[in-house]
């Protein structure tokens, strides 16, 4: 299975992909690849990372670590993020977490970031959207086209 085969198409949910790239350093027995999209009609966008891992506890303890890098993010993770909380995710997958900033943008946007464990791969969705629900809905959908692919 590689990385880059999973890459969902987002078209359904209205988002374009801008880009698509390989991560530069890989770890033995990692595949990793990264898309970004951007929404046709509002100014939301989304992300997708990919890394396929060698076998399943490996991709344990690279979800863990995951995880907890995306609580606590750089600054400069998303532009005028004032912090991060935990929140709801869909659920799907054999591990799950989701955190969400705890203010919105200038544009009324907040930013989610989703982690997800599939036997030995993880998948992490960032989806900048509107910031007046949970957009669980979208997420899940993101979630679920990255879940197809596997199948």
């Amino acid at each position: 299975m590689k990385a880059q085969e999973l890459l969902p198409d987002l078209s359904a949910e209205g988002f374009q992909k801008m880009e698509e790239l390989r991560a530069p350093l890989q770890a033995p027995g990692q595949d990793n690849y990264r898309a970004a999209y951007r929404h046709q009609e509002t100014n939301g966008m989304a992300v997708v990372d990919i890394n396929v891992v060698g076998d399943e506890a490996m991709a344990k303890s690279v979800f863990k670590t995951s995880a907890e890098a995306l609580k606590n993010p750089p600054p400069d993770f998303v532009a005028g993020a004032k912090g991060w909380q935990s929140t709801g995710s869909p659920d799907i997958g054999d591990e799950r977490q989701a955190y969400v900033t705890t203010n919105v943008d200038p544009q009324g946007n907040k930013a989610w970031s989703d982690i997800y464990r599939f036997g030995r791969v993880v998948v992490i969705t960032q989806v900048l959207a509107p910031g007046d629900n949970d957009q669980l809905g979208l997420r899940k959908q993101v979630a679920e086209e990255v879940q197809g692919a596997m199948q």
